[in-house]
């Protein structure tokens, strides 16, 4: 009988050479080890899929599936469906994350029974390292008011600083070529989950650059967040 992972990792990958080494180095240093890492290489056009198969080559717990470019929610979707774990994850191939993170996410997710477990988050922006969100003390949090907290982005709907009952994805996933798309699935996996936990470590390593999808402020970025809201308060109806 074939044992599952406890927890799929699922990296999306494009245009991330410079930082893609470091990120899955601080999955692989992870001090919880029932993992398996999914490295999507979404077309990437420079030297990405070489090193996600050198990784592979290196260590049994990565898996990689190279596919046409997509974009973001594509990637996610492919690593969403062949995941294996009875949890998910997302990291972003430009972060990286604390050795204890997923250790400390799971720890928390079983002892409080919950779907979803989010830990906080570190800014790094031009060398510098400060905490951007963060919870004052590790928090449980029924059905009810962990939806109202999400919908009022009083947590914030990162898709990568949690990890997710990987049931609450059936049926579900990050619609296709929308910027932002985090917004539009967040709430509705808060929605399926009877009970979330936040613990009050940061230990997620969020990198702005320049050349990042959240930098873009164009009309049609701020068009999808409109449409989000929209959709979100409709929710809320």
């Amino acid at each position: 009988m074939i044992r599952l992972p406890k927890l799929s990792i699922v990296v999306p990958v494009y245009m991330v050479e410079p930082y893609l080494k470091k990120c899955v180095q601080s999955l692989l240093n992870q001090t919880f080890t029932d993992i398996e890492i999914i490295l999507v290489d979404d077309g990437s056009p420079d030297k990405c899929g070489d090193i996600c198969d050198e990784f592979a080559r290196s260590d049994q717990r990565v898996r990689v599936i190279h596919k046409a470019n997509g974009g973001l929610s594509s990637a996610r979707n492919v690593g969403v469906g062949v995941a294996k774990g009875e949890y998910i994850g997302f990291v972003d191939s430009d972060d990286w994350v604390a050795k204890e993170m997923y250790e400390k996410l799971i720890n928390a997710a079983e002892k409080a029974d919950a779907d979803i477990a989010c830990c906080g988050i570190y800014h790094v922006k031009r060398g510098q390292t400060s905490v951007y969100y963060a919870f004052e003390h590790d928090q449980i949090f029924e059905h009810d008011e962990a939806v109202k907290k999400v919908l009022l982005n009083h947590f914030k709907s990162f898709a990568w600083n949690k990890i997710y009952k990987k049931e609450l994805f059936e049926g579900l996933r990050y619609p296709v070529g929308w910027y932002h798309e985090d917004l539009a699935l967040t709430y509705l996996l808060y929605e399926r989950a009877k009970r979330m936990v936040g613990i009050k470590d940061a230990c997620y390593y969020y990198l702005k650059r320049s050349g990042s999808i959240t930098f873009k402020a164009s009309a049609e970025c701020k068009y999808h967040d409109f449409y989000f809201a929209y959709k979100i308060r409709i929710f809320i109806y």
